[in-house]
């Protein structure tokens, strides 16, 4: 069976990138910050899945259990990542020098 890790799979693309894979055919590990999402989308899909609470705004920690995740799973042939942080506090950065 085909392996693949989605990362930030609690909604969005991500949940919607999970829901393809397990259609075809994939056993996913699915990474997000929101465990009750999380468990929520493991058990509407009918394939083998495991699951990892990380937040990626902490990177090094994220990395670690990401690993672990993926060697707990024996390996991965795909990693859908579509989580983000940001980090500046800088409004100008967030919204852009126009202020919009």
């Amino acid at each position: 069976m085909k392996r693949a890790i989605v990362v930030g799979a609690t909604s969005g693309i991500g949940r919607e990138r999970a829901v393809v894979l397990a259609q075809d055919g994939y056993s996913l590990g699915l990474i997000g910050r929101r465990p009750h999402l999380l468990k929520e989308l493991k058990e509407s899909l009918s394939t083998p899945v495991l699951t990892q609470q990380i937040d990626v705004a902490d990177h090094d920690k994220a990395m670690d259990l990401s690993a672990g995740l993926i060697e707990q799973m024996g390996g991965v042939e795909l990693v859908v990542i579509s989580a983000g942080s940001a980090s500046s506090t800088r409004p100008e950065l967030v919204r852009g020098e126009s202020g919009h």
